[in-house]
């Protein structure tokens, strides 16, 4: 196993001559907006549960809570002014997303949005087991690629690689080689060589339904 490095949990602040910013004051707010008049709702639990009262003073450079320093959350990307113990300002920043990007990428992996964090994660290649839950797969979906473990279900014969052809619009479905899922999006099977039986529903231990022709592909589905 892998040691990791250990990180200091929470930010800390400080003054214009590099000292702890202490018994200062942070504000938070719209973004390229004023923290003071257009303040924004932040928190001291991530559940978003406790909102902060401001603005937040510092104790040795870190925001304090009941004299402990304490984690501040956010929702979303807020502007920062921070202020020593006279009401100077030693920091300005207009916009979270210039110096740290976490509420862009929570709000990310939280999206279900095509090419967004939750239809990413996990989602380079597209696991199914079936047939069944090929065809549903959307062709909006942020991966183009799948993998089949089994035509009926998983291990049962007949998977494969499947590739999403966003240019086809007119391919029927053959049951094999070639899906349409039911949004219309055509899955092609990737392969070299000859094509099988298995790709079509066909078992080993029962008589098949239908037969491949020259003409088109059974499916015994």
């Amino acid at each position: 196993m892998t040691a990791l490095a250990t990180l200091n949990p929470i930010p800390q602040y400080f003054d214009l001559d590099g000292s702890p910013l202490d018994a200062g004051r942070l504000y938070f707010g719209a973004v390229n907006g004023n923290p003071i008049t257009a303040p924004v709702t932040v928190y001291w639990d991530a559940a978003a549960t406790q909102p902060a009262a401001q603005p937040i003073r510092t104790l040795n450079g870190y925001p304090v809570r009941a004299g402990a320093p304490a984690v501040v959350y956010a929702t979303g990307n807020y502007s920062l002014l921070a202020q020593d113990r006279f009401g100077r300002q030693v920091i300005y920043a207009r916009d979270s997303a210039d110096f740290g990007n976490a509420a862009a990428l929570a709000a990310g992996f939280a999206s279900t949005a095509s090419g967004m964090g939750a239809a990413l994660i996990g989602r380079g290649l597209q696991l199914v087991n079936s047939m069944t839950e090929l065809r549903a797969l959307l062709k909006t979906s942020a991966s183009k690629f799948a993998y089949l473990t089994g035509y009926y279900s998983a291990f049962s014969g007949g998977g494969g690689h499947f590739s999403l052809i966003a240019s086809d619009t007119t391919s029927t479905d053959n049951g094999g080689t070639v899906i349409v899922a039911t949004d219309g999006g055509r899955w092609y099977r990737d392969f070299t060589g000859p094509v099988q039986a298995q790709w079509f529903g066909y078992v080993a231990d029962a008589s098949p339904t239908t037969y491949i022709s020259a003409g088109g592909y059974g499916a015994g589905n």
